[in-house]
């Protein structure tokens, strides 16, 4: 069955492309409640993108959360076994915006695939990533990255450990100055500071960055993501889905929640990620679950007003019945307007505030 953008919005549209897609590959659809004891969020704070939780009492008395996260909510109710758990979902999480005062509801679509994973796995995970993309829109990237090789070369190098954090959030904004700036402050070697400065400005193509990073004084921590970025991008390059990725070292994510290849998925007309995602292996150890996870949401909301101007009018052809034709031979007219990829709609007269391209009347069987 195929959905049409201008009755649906390309939202719905893609909710149900993606639907497919994961399906197709095996994942089965995942659905929950709406909300959750507030503890069990209060408990993984850390792990929830921003720091405000809309909260309420239920009639048992019991503090409840509108849900926050929906990742949480899989891994709690995932079972651990011999097979990886993959899952999708199309659900709604409630956040405080950004840019706005108060909460809003954010429409999800995602997969997560928990298990030992193998490096199939990661690479079905990413590529699926990728074709999510493409299914909303031929003009995509992805950027990926991995957080170990900033945190290794942090490691490897003779930067201090208070630094790190700071000169993550730099690396992320591509903020070289003030990169540069905190290091010397700091009396560290130029060599490291000039690795750092490399890193942080690195983006290109699966090949260009891989040449790259191979000719940087890397130590084994480093060399060790970078080795695991080579064979991912091995992979996906034979499967044919490497035109469309680039790897963005500055492409950080929350250290607490993240530990693998991470990404982030842009379209043209879309300002900000409409997907992100990566590998989580720290939050299940913390929930007391011993495997890896890897997964990612694309953000509906995002694409609501991605065609504005297709969405100009309301239906591409509108016919006014006399009320008095043939309904059969009008019913052939409608469906033959719609085969041709057009939107149609009947009615009596035209109805208030309605855009139309094309104005047809019937004659009333004359």
């Amino acid at each position: 069955m195929e959905y049409n953008v201008k009755l649906q919005g390309l939202g719905e549209k893609a909710m149900f492309d993606l639907r497919s897609l994961y399906e197709s590959y095996g994942y089965r659809q995942f659905r929950m409640s709406k909300f959750e004891e507030y503890d069990f969020y209060a408990q993984n704070r850390n792990f929830i993108t921003g720091s405000s939780i809309l909260t309420f009492t239920d009639t048992n008395g019991h503090l409840m959360a509108l849900k926050p996260d929906i990742t949480l909510s899989i891994i709690k109710g995932s079972k651990i076994g011999a097979n990886f758990d993959k899952v999708y979902y199309n659900e709604s999480v409630y956040r405080a915006a950004d840019s706005l005062s108060g909460f809003r509801e954010i429409r999800q679509t995602g997969l997560e695939c928990i298990g030992n994973l193998d490096l199939y796995t990661i690479c079905e995970v990413v590529s699926l990533a990728a074709m999510s993309l493409a299914a909303i829109s031929g003009d995509y990237i992805l950027d990926i990255s991995h957080m170990g090789l900033l945190s290794g070369f942090f490691s490897d190098s003779e930067i201090p450990y208070d630094l790190h954090e700071q000169l993550l959030v730099l690396a992320e904004a591509k903020n070289i100055h003030d990169a540069r700036l905190l290091c010397n402050k700091a009396g560290i070697p130029q060599r490291d500071i000039d690795t750092l400065t490399s890193l942080i400005l690195l983006r290109g193509t699966l090949n260009e960055a891989l040449t790259k990073l191979r000719t940087l004084p890397l130590g084994e921590q480093a060399m060790s993501a970078v080795r695991e970025l080579e064979d991912v991008s091995q992979v996906l390059q034979s499967a044919g889905l490497g035109k469309n990725i680039y790897i963005d070292l500055s492409l950080q994510s929350n250290p607490g929640y993240y530990n693998g290849l991470v990404f982030k998925g842009y379209i043209a007309g879309v300002p900000s990620a409409i997907l992100s995602g990566g590998r989580y292996d720290g939050l299940l150890r913390k929930m007391g679950k011993d495997a890896g996870a890897m997964g990612f949401a694309v953000y509906l909301n995002l694409l609501e007003n991605l065609y504005s101007d297709s969405s100009q009018y309301d239906v591409d052809v509108l016919i006014l019945q006399s009320g008095h034709d043939d309904a059969a031979e009008l019913l052939r007219l409608v469906k033959n307007i719609i085969d041709g990829g057009e939107t149609c709609r009947v009615d009596v007269k035209i109805p208030e505030g309605l855009k139309y391209r094309r104005l047809l009347q019937t004659d009333g069987g004359k």
